[in-house]
């Protein structure tokens, strides 16, 4: 048996980290500025919140009122055009392009950075409508959840095969402060909670490792991440 049609995820290590400590403190400020958000609606607004800048504490998105959601972030800009050139390597592997000269020169991104507590997960997800996803672990330590990426081959199985599939549902990867991680928009992911599949004892896809009880073992500190969607280039008002 030959293992066929892997997907590609783009992982480098130790990247930025000259800005680390600017976008960790800047970050963190901006979060602590906004604990107002749980006021009133706490369920909301803590989703509202560990999201900096997508939302206000109304839960209005940064798009519809025009608000850069990354405005404050200090080192932003510069990390931004770091990702960019790590985007065009990865975008280089899989596919040819022809005006890929212009996608060299600009290549617009929506972005916000992400705030998690120990009490803090995202469920499955995906962001199809963009052409790529980068995300750039700010702050990550061991203490950290991880990241879980969901296999498209186990769900087209699990749709046309009879039985359970051998394939396995989802990947855990254990990022580290300053790594860069890119994937195809269609790609599932999850930032896993408590109850996650990979949680469960002698599970084999997961860690095998306990969840921090959020009532008895806290963050030392919050797990900081900048989230990147490129845009697609055929999009008519890409360029």
């Amino acid at each position: 048996m030959i293992d066929l049609f892997p997907t590609q995820v783009y992982w480098e290590k130790g990247i930025a980290t000259h800005l680390q400590e600017r976008l960790a403190t800047s970050i963190t400020k901006l979060y602590n500025d906004k604990a107002y958000y749980l006021e009133g609606q706490p369920i909301k607004g803590r989703q509202w919140r560990k999201l900096g800048g997508v939302y206000d504490s109304e839960g209005n998105h940064s798009v519809d009122k025009g608000i850069d959601s990354m405005e404050g972030v200090d080192g932003w800009l510069e990390l931004k055009e770091i990702v960019h050139q790590h985007a065009i390597t990865y975008f280089k592997e899989l596919t040819e392009y022809k005006w890929i000269n212009q996608l060299e020169e600009t290549w617009p991104v929506q972005a916000w950075y992400s705030v998690f507590d120990e009490q803090d997960n995202y469920p499955w997800h995906h962001h199809a409508q963009y052409c790529l996803i980068g995300t750039y672990y700010v702050q990550h330590e061991e203490e950290h959840t991880p990241i879980a990426l969901r296999s498209p081959l186990n769900s087209l199985i699990t749709n046309t095969i009879p039985g359970t599939s051998k394939v396995p549902g989802e990947h855990v990867l254990e990022p580290k402060t300053g790594d860069l991680m890119i994937w195809p928009g269609w790609l599932e992911h999850e930032v896993p909670g408590a109850d996650a599949h990979i949680y469960k004892k002698d599970d084999s896809t997961g860690r095998n490792k306990s969840y921090p009880d959020p009532d008895n073992d806290k963050y030392r500190k919050l797990r900081i991440s900048i989230t990147m969607c490129f845009l697609k280039p055929d999009r008519p008002a890409f360029w």
